[in-house]
């Protein structure tokens, strides 16, 4: 439907005058599309020479465009199609509701415990964490490096 749109145009914006065979139409609109692909793509291959990696996800985010509106249906208790946005928010607050209503011939028995301190990290957890961790980290907040942190565990 896009290209015979683009065909009419074509015909209607022909600068020459002279009318234009479908294939002389299809090979402009490929070249033209291409053009727009090229250039669409220029901005993103720029921020990924200079290594602008926030911006190249930013630009590649607005390449495709706007969502596409989900135009699906669904299904009543009764088996019935549901196209109407409303009447599907319905069935599916009908569903949840369904779902999360309890049932008065389940009981369910549980202890709840209660704790007045957490329990301690023990010395040997974090040996073991330190000895597997890999170098070449970055800094976390503290901006200790992971080497430093390496070194002074095993100086004790």
């Amino acid at each position: 439907m896009l290209v015979l749109g683009l065909l009419f145009l074509y015909s209607i914006l022909n600068p020459s005058g002279n009318p234009m065979s479908r294939s002389q139409i299809q090979n402009r609109i490929r070249r033209d599309k291409k053009n727009y692909l090229r250039e669409k793509c220029r901005v993103p291959e720029e921020h990924n020479k200079k290594g602008r990696m926030k911006e190249l996800h930013q630009q590649i985010r607005e390449i495709p465009g706007k969502p596409k509106i989900n135009t699906g249906s669904l299904k009543s208790r009764a088996g019935i199609d549901y196209i109407e946005k409303d009447k599907i928010i319905r069935r599916w607050k009908e569903y949840t509701e369904d779902l999360y209503k309890k049932d008065p011939n389940t009981s369910i028995d549980f202890q709840e415990k209660t704790y007045r301190q957490k329990p301690l990290v023990m010395k040997c957890e974090v040996r073991k964490v330190l000895q597997e961790i890999t170098g070449n980290k970055t800094t976390g907040i503290d901006e200790l490096p992971i080497e430093l942190i390496k070194a002074a565990g095993e100086a004790q």
